[in-house]
């Protein structure tokens, strides 16, 4: 399976369809979700993935199950080697059959953000003394890391920052990440990680007593460890910018562009035609989809019951007022401009189907969910045989001179094989083309 860069840049645009995880969800638990999505007749595998669309897992993990004994910290905790780590939860996702068998790619989303009075995602070490690295959030009702505290520098020039409120804390999940990489590269799986999520959802910044400062820690965090994954090609992603306090938002944003991050965001909450929100999706008003990597979920509390189609504003139904919410609304909305042979879905407008209002290029499903809008996985199949590959092709939306063109070599006659984008032997990287899968 080849991979491609996004254009202009050394970071891979893997566009296509994540599936959703739970925290420490079992390799079977997995497989069974991967079979449920892609082989069920018709076989989905093939026609869910052309040529530059991918389809993956969700590896979301607590960040205190990384270790032997949560209260110890590793001696060295950037060395993955320390014998402190317990690097297990990675095989819930590396080895699946879907992993080893047909080119799933793995998205790492390691929490650290506790939901709830007493719940608690990052290890004891790190929060107890003398780290004392976590506070409780009253307005988001979380226990979230120190993000205040860190050696930097940050953005504004400034370092060590808070140093004396106690240890770094932004420098000790940055180490626990170079230790994963590590220790994922030595496998062998590095090129098949598909993005890396952000450092959590940042709300609640306000209730650390230091929001500018958490702010530009939460960036910084970002920035570290998405310098650790570019030299394999792999993106890291940014979470739910919206609704910080002080100026957040626009501090956010100056590291996503410094740093080259993609952008995540983990419900729908579209219903209506007329106000799509683009703005999850915006830096400084600039919808960001030619720019860098999109990822929209889809789980619980972003869905909708109705969606309100708008006068004026083409849909493929010709719909006009409210309309009970199913997945093709979604799928649809966060669509191209349709690429397929044929770009008409006959859902009632005349004519190629109208793009899509918040294109992003990948969507993460969640179909087992409890949510009760839960969307079935038979609906999300219908989506995507309507909007996806095997139809109109309006999903994944793709920028601009993605995927490339042959390059020189990759003719019918051409020394590396008639095939797009397939590397031969050990090549790493040649002309428009990435490292090949394993």
């Amino acid at each position: 399976m080849a991979y491609y860069y996004f254009p202009g840049k050394s970071l891979y645009l893997r566009p296509g369809y994540l599936i959703s995880g739970d925290e420490h969800e079992t390799a079977a638990s997995k497989d069974n979700h991967w079979n449920a999505f892609l082989t069920t007749s018709p076989n989905r595998s093939v026609t869910y993935r052309p040529d530059g669309v991918y389809c993956g897992l969700m590896l979301r993990e607590n960040w205190y199950r990384f270790y032997v004994d949560q209260n110890v910290r590793p001696t060295n905790p950037s060395d993955y080697t320390d014998p402190a780590y317990d690097w297990s939860p990675l095989n819930n996702a590396f080895t699946t059959t879907a992993f080893v068998s047909d080119n799933a790619l793995v998205e790492l989303n390691i929490s650290n953000k506790g939901y709830g009075s007493t719940s608690h995602k990052a290890p004891a070490w790190i929060r107890n003394s003398p780290y004392n690295g976590e506070f409780y959030s009253a307005s988001s009702n979380s226990n979230m890391l120190s993000w205040h505290r860190y050696t930097g520098p940050d953005l504004r020039g400034q370092s060590n920052v808070n140093s004396s409120l106690g240890p770094p804390i932004v420098d000790e999940f940055v180490a626990f990440h170079q230790a994963m990489h590590d220790y994922i590269s030595a496998q062998g799986w590095a090129d098949r990680v598909w993005y890396v999520a952000g450092v959590g959802e940042l709300y609640g910044s306000s209730d650390s007593g230091y929001v500018t400062d958490f702010d530009h820690g939460a960036g910084v965090a970002h920035k570290q460890i998405a310098a650790i994954w570019a030299p394999d090609h792999i993106p890291m992603h940014m979470s739910s910018i919206q609704g910080l306090a002080s100026g957040g938002t626009a501090i956010m944003e100056d590291y996503i562009t410094a740093a080259d991050l993609g952008i995540s965001y983990p419900d729908g909450k579209f219903g209506d035609t007329s106000a799509p929100p683009t703005s999850r999706f915006e830096i400084a008003g600039a919808y960001q989809s030619p720019y860098r990597q999109l990822q929209q979920a889809f789980e619980d509390n972003g869905l909708r019951a109705n969606t309100y189609f708008a006068p004026g504003i083409a849909n493929p139904w010709d719909y006009n007022g409210w309309v009970p919410q199913t997945a093709s609304h979604l799928l649809w909305a966060f669509s191209g401009t349709p690429k397929g042979v044929v770009k008409d879905s006959g859902l009632g407008q005349v004519g190629d189907d109208p793009p899509g209002l918040i294109p992003a290029h990948i969507l993460r499903f969640y179909w087992w969910s409890t949510d009760p809008l839960n969307i079935p996985l038979a609906d999300w199949h219908t989506a995507i045989d309507t909007f996806g590959p095997p139809g109109t092709f309006a999903h994944p939306p793709f920028p601009a001179g993605y995927p490339p063109p042959p390059g020189p070599g990759y003719g019918a006659d051409g020394p590396y094989g008639s095939s797009r984008g397939v590397l031969h032997g050990n090549t790493r990287s040649f002309g428009y083309f990435s490292r090949r899968a394993r």
